[in-house]
């Protein structure tokens, strides 16, 4: 089994920076992305299947991503 390792999607990000005391900041930052990819099964050697890969199926990844971060500007 192989998963097509190319895709293409969409992707929404916010956030914000909140600055502090002497030039210090904090980050907050949200994203949510949607792709999808293929599913092959390598069908090399099995009777009576053409040799290669075939799609059986579609592998849709939508996470979302949440990150925190501090900072200092110079």
């Amino acid at each position: 089994i192989r998963v097509e390792r190319h895709a293409f999607g969409g992707v929404f990000q916010a956030g914000v920076d909140v600055n502090l005391k002497d030039k210090w900041l904090v980050n907050f930052d949200v994203k949510k992305l949607w792709f999808s990819t293929d599913v092959e099964l390598d069908t090399t050697g099995a009777l009576g299947t053409p040799a290669g890969f075939k799609k059986i199926d579609d592998l849709d990844v939508d996470p979302w991503v949440v990150s925190i971060g501090i900072g200092k500007k110079f």
